[in-house]
């Protein structure tokens, strides 16, 4: 299983990373870790997130962040396909 991060998630990470950075540098680069970290975790378990909102994703709940990531297991590869603030109606960013 590898994961996989299309342009979209990337520029959702880097958003999030840089909104926080106008406040506190160090704190965006260690939630995008912590972010990271989690998203690594689906390597081993890729069915970790709860049933996604929209059918056939699951939603990755980052613990001690308000952020979320939504992605898609295939047959090897888990598409991560948004970081979403926990306040954002998930689907319609989606």
């Amino acid at each position: 299983m590898r994961i996989r991060y299309p342009r979209r998630a990337l520029l959702d990470l880097n958003n999030q990373e840089d909104h926080i950075a106008e406040t506190n540098p160090a704190a965006a680069l260690e939630q995008v870790a912590i972010i990271r970290r989690h998203v690594d975790g689906l390597i081993d378990q890729p069915c970790m997130g709860r049933p996604g909102r929209i059918s056939g994703t699951r939603e990755l709940i980052i613990s001690s962040s308000p952020f979320l990531v939504a992605y898609r297991v295939t047959d090897r590869t888990v598409d991560v396909l948004a970081v979403i603030h926990a306040k954002r109606n998930c689907p319609r960013v989606l």
